[in-house]
């Protein structure tokens, strides 16, 4: 075993200084995952033989969620340690936000390097949409008068039990939310809707209670009682 080791690894110096390269190639997301490159540049951190880093980026960028993870975890590194990012083809939009958290950026004269929407691709169809009469309407976002009870919902959710709460896992966070669901729209009173619940429950019952006899005879009527809002 440790003789296929040492065909396969190449020999590192040992307990003295070195300068670690991590490359990163493709898109982000598909190619280059977030979880895995957090866990390498924070092993770069903590590991005293290497005294700096140099990242080789060719990401045309993707996913921004990964992009901002690997990004925060070089920023910790670059801290600790100098770093430099350099882009050798493309470094763009969330390829160039990780390679902003370094301490230096160098790009060959020939690699597109930009920010986000470097890459843009805009259909103009208000000639269309006037030629076939269609009208389009503008909505400012966040507008609570478009649509009020939609944005009372939003704020609650958010207020009352996304910043209160830790999810361990999406089952959890799946039962916790619906369980709010049901609560905010058959339970609690809105003051907007006259102090009734947006969708309360329908009650079915029977009356009078039936007898034994009735209940087997089947001899009775039933009363439904319905919630009109």
């Amino acid at each position: 075993m440790n003789r296929l080791f040492s065909m396969v690894l190449p020999e590192l110096p040992i307990g003295r200084p070195h300068t670690a390269v991590l490359e990163l190639y493709g898109p982000l997301g598909p190619v280059i995952r977030g979880p895995e490159y957090v866990r390498t540049i924070s092993a770069l951190a903590r590991d005293p033989r290497v005294r700096s880093v140099v990242l080789d980026i060719d990401s045309p960028g993707g996913s921004a969620p990964v992009a901002d993870l690997i990004y925060r975890s070089l920023r910790h590194l670059s801290s600790r340690k100098p770093t430099v990012a350099f882009i050798r083809g493309a470094g763009l939009s969330g390829g160039y936000l990780i390679a902003c958290g370094a301490s230096k950026v160098v790009a060959l004269p020939t690699a597109l390097v930009g920010s986000i929407g470097v890459i843009l691709i805009r259909p103009v169809v208000q000639e269309l949409l006037d030629r076939v009469g269609v009208k389009t309407l503008f909505i400012e976002p966040g507008s609570p008068w478009e649509n009020g009870y939609i944005e009372s919902l939003n704020g609650k959710l958010r207020d009352e039990l996304l910043n209160g709460e830790i999810f361990y896992t999406l089952r959890e966070a799946q039962v916790m939310i619906e369980r709010w669901r049901q609560a905010y729209n058959t339970v609690r009173l809105h003051s907007a809707l006259q102090y009734r619940p947006p969708a309360p429950d329908a009650i079915q019952t029977s009356y009078p209670w039936p007898t034994l006899a009735q209940r087997e005879t089947g001899n009775y009527k039933t009363l439904t009682l319905k919630v009109v809002q």
